[in-house]
């Protein structure tokens, strides 16, 4: 069991990787959700997955996953392959490209 000295230092020393890391993320709100992940992942969470993670953190999506517009799904895939440029023709297509596979995963599951 880590005692609370333990747990200080764990934190001292979790939070001087994050200064090192820092200026490998353009911007801060992309550090702190660096830092809440990492964190999600040593903390008891169930399960290690990204949706998990993030609800953890308290990084809440706006709509879950399954009441999800296909609008709204071709924007995350954007936004999930093109990062800040989600908004170039590369990141849309893979958007698009996801859209069009959403029908070809439903035929199969059926």
């Amino acid at each position: 069991m880590v005692g609370t000295v333990d747990a200080e230092v764990w934190a001292t020393e979790l939070e001087a990787v994050f200064g090192r890391a820092a200026g490998r993320f353009g911007r801060v709100d992309l550090r702190w959700r660096m830092r809440d992940c990492i964190r999600g992942l040593l903390a008891p969470v169930a399960g290690k997955n990204s949706w998990q993670l993030a609800e953890w953190a308290g990084h809440r999506a706006d709509v879950l996953p399954e009441e999800m517009t296909r609008e709204q799904m071709r924007e995350l895939a954007a936004r999930y392959n093109g990062g800040p440029c989600y908004q170039g023709d590369g990141a849309q297509a893979y958007g698009r490209l996801f859209d069009a596979s959403l029908d070809d995963a439903g035929r199969a599951l059926r």
